[in-house]
């Protein structure tokens, strides 16, 4: 359909508000055999509730790591994000809001493949080094805030999810 798999979460995730409908999606990607799951599921619930709450509870997950950060005196007020999901405007202010920190969206969704790019250059001597390669291609990050409004929303269920 010509659309990226990003633009299209981003359609279905924009018709829901912020908090999703009451529904919480609690990511556990890790290996300790848990598992992911949703909470708050209604007959009411739809595609664009769940699709929200996804993008949700992974800028909920990262705001817990950013926490433990600055436990360590690691400033996190500035966020830089890479890769495919650095291209969803939504996600982002998401992530801007949940975690009060400004994000910097690489506009450059696939920073894989543009980090190979940059150590081929360097490695077939078109550079001198990654950092000289990198600043001839470098391309522009798009700034997010946080939304007050949205913040107090996800403060108010972050609160209750760590409780």
């Amino acid at each position: 359909n010509g659309i990226s798999p990003y633009a299209e979460i981003d359609i279905f995730a924009e018709k829901s508000p912020p908090g999703s409908n009451g529904v919480i999606f609690l990511p556990d990607f890790s290996d300790s055999g848990k598992k992911g799951a949703f909470l708050g599921l209604t007959l009411a619930t739809t595609l664009e509730d769940m699709t929200r709450s996804v993008l949700e509870g992974i800028a909920y997950m990262l705001r817990e790591m950013l926490e433990q950060l600055s436990k360590k005196g690691i400033d996190t007020s500035e966020i830089y994000s890479l890769g495919g999901g650095s291209v969803s405007d939504i996600w982002c202010k998401i992530k801007s809001s949940v975690c009060n920190a400004k994000i910097f969206a690489n506009t450059f969704g696939e920073t894989t493949a543009l980090g190979a790019a940059v150590l081929a250059a360097v490695a077939l001597g078109e550079y001198e080094s990654a950092e000289k390669a990198y600043a001839a291609v470098k391309t522009p990050v798009k700034p997010y805030a946080p939304d007050e409004k949205e913040r107090e929303i996800y403060n108010k269920i972050y609160k209750e999810l760590k409780k």
